[in-house]
């Protein structure tokens, strides 16, 4: 075994303790996929688990910050992205396989993270956290109904219960995407109103992006070449620019008179068609930076 070989006592122990588990877990999983797979749920699953995947958080965090949800938007992208490194790094360090297919099979339209590592599940761990901040919110800021946060998490519960579905997890997987989801959650809601003040003070950027650039070198090699890495350091560079852009666009704002510089206001002075336009002009700016963006990058490295 060449993981035998490269990596050291305490990661062979814990890799090796997964890959029993999971293969423990695998007729398991794949006699309950059997019983319950059908075309309604496969398409269901499928949709589910597209609205928990990255691409997904990549056109929708924005929209909180364009609503002016200055506090809460920066919470959640700290939650999904930080997720998405955690997970990603849990992944790289054990390099647990995911569950064999066939005898299961793996029912998704992203083949490409099939190729990732398994163990933790990264949407359990970012859906599990980002819905625990979103109900500490929806509870305390906002006086939400119980109903209303009780069908967030049943959302919640279809996405993380689609990836035993569709084949891609194991139970251990999804439990230790859900525990890393929960501490992370408690630990970004504890630290809060300091953490959202570091951001918006004059040094913050600077702290922060240098704790960023530590997080990115201690980032755990793996054997083989796996797409969470990238993923990893996508979320980082997000996060980076979020705080950064948060900063410069307080201290712009205070030099200008704006009342409330914390957050970017949804102008009530402005027709429904105009904020619309403005939506879709500062979406369809992030979508051509990303696209242009990373080859630039590329080239000057």
């Amino acid at each position: 075994d060449a993981y035998e070989q490269v990596y050291s006592q305490r990661r062979q122990t814990l890799r090796r303790w997964m890959v029993k588990q999971v293969e423990w877990e695998t007729p398991i999983l794949a006699s309950i996929q059997q019983r319950l797979r059908t075309p309604l749920l496969d398409k269901f699953f499928i949709l589910t688990g597209m609205l928990g995947n990255h691409a997904f958080f990549f056109l929708a965090l924005p929209f909180l910050h364009i609503l002016g949800l200055g506090a809460f938007a920066r919470g959640v992208t700290n939650v999904v992205l930080l997720s998405v490194y955690l997970s990603g790094a849990v992944k790289d360090y054990i390099s647990a396989p995911r569950p064999a297919s066939p005898p299961l099979v793996q029912i998704t339209r992203s083949p490409a993270h099939t190729f990732e590592y398994g163990f933790p599940s990264s949407h359990t761990t970012y859906v599990v956290g980002t819905i625990m901040y979103t109900t500490w919110f929806m509870y305390h800021a906002w006086n939400v109904h119980v109903l209303w946060i009780s069908v967030l998490w049943a959302f919640g519960a279809s996405i993380v219960f689609g990836r035993i579905y569709c084949g891609l997890h194991s139970f251990v997987d999804v439990a230790g995407g859900a525990l890393i989801g929960t501490i992370e959650a408690l630990v970004l809601i504890a630290c809060n109103d300091v953490l959202d003040s570091l951001i918006l003070s004059w040094s913050g950027p600077l702290y922060i992006c240098g704790a960023l650039y530590l997080a990115l070198s201690t980032i755990p090699r793996s054997l083989e070449l796996c797409p969470c890495c990238v993923d990893t350091f996508c979320a980082l560079s997000v996060i980076a620019g979020v705080y950064v852009g948060s900063w410069a666009y307080a201290l712009v704002s205070a030099h200008i008179g704006n009342p409330d510089p914390t957050h970017i206001a949804w102008s009530t002075s402005l027709t429904l068609a105009q904020n619309l336009i403005r939506s879709v002009v500062c979406i369809g700016a992030i979508v051509a930076w990303k696209a242009t963006s990373k080859p630039m990058a590329i080239k000057l490295v």
